[in-house]
């Protein structure tokens, strides 16, 4: 999804994704959705100014720019701010497990994790030594609240750890991520304890 700054596009046409490295990519655009009150409709044309969905591209992300193959003029790539906030979401390994949800196993979850990326930029997930626990981290506490809460009306149970503030080391000193935009990140020092 995403605006169209200039020239057209249409149902069919040939396209070239560029991503933030300069990466290009050929592809083609299957159909062109424009949106309409809370709904979408497919169109065979769109223009400079339309918000759109694009069905059929396979490699796009966040800061990519979709160009026509004869006048390829990426746009400058837009910057996702940094997580602040990890915590641990891993199996439930209590004796009430299964009791709450109905999706218990660390392959349910990872499943649901990485369908989670698909559409959540900020997020960002890693695999940890133990195979029943992944590192999760956002952008603060309300972030990582809603995931979890959705998880849990999905019918997930799982096990939370304690959020803790992401730290960096910079210049000697332990700084913490500030909630500015990555472009100019800055950090705050913090006492050490």
């Amino acid at each position: 999804m995403g605006r169209i700054y200039n020239g057209i596009i249409k149902s069919g046409q040939q396209v070239v994704v560029v991503d933030r490295t300069g990466k290009q990519t050929k592809t083609k655009v299957q159909e062109v959705h424009e949106f309409e009150g809370f709904g979408r409709k497919k169109v065979e044309t769109a223009s400079a100014g339309d918000i759109v969905a694009l069905v059929g591209l396979e490699t796009v992300d966040i800061g990519n720019t979709i160009c026509d193959p004869a006048d390829i003029r990426p746009l400058e790539a837009a910057d996702v701010e940094p997580p602040t906030l990890v915590m641990m979401f891993s199996v439930n390994d209590s004796p009430f497990v299964g009791r709450e949800g109905k999706y218990v196993t660390s392959r349910n979850i990872r499943e649901r994790l990485n369908k989670e990326l698909e559409s959540n930029v900020a997020l960002k997930v890693e695999e940890t030594d133990n195979k029943d626990a992944f590192k999760v981290s956002g952008r603060g506490l309300m972030h990582l609240g809603v995931l979890i809460e959705t998880m849990r009306r999905e019918g997930f149970e799982l096990s939370i750890g304690k959020p803790q503030v992401i730290m960096h080391k910079k210049d000697g000193k332990i700084l913490e991520a500030d909630r500015v935009p990555s472009s100019s990140t800055s950090l705050k020092p913090i006492r050490a304890r």
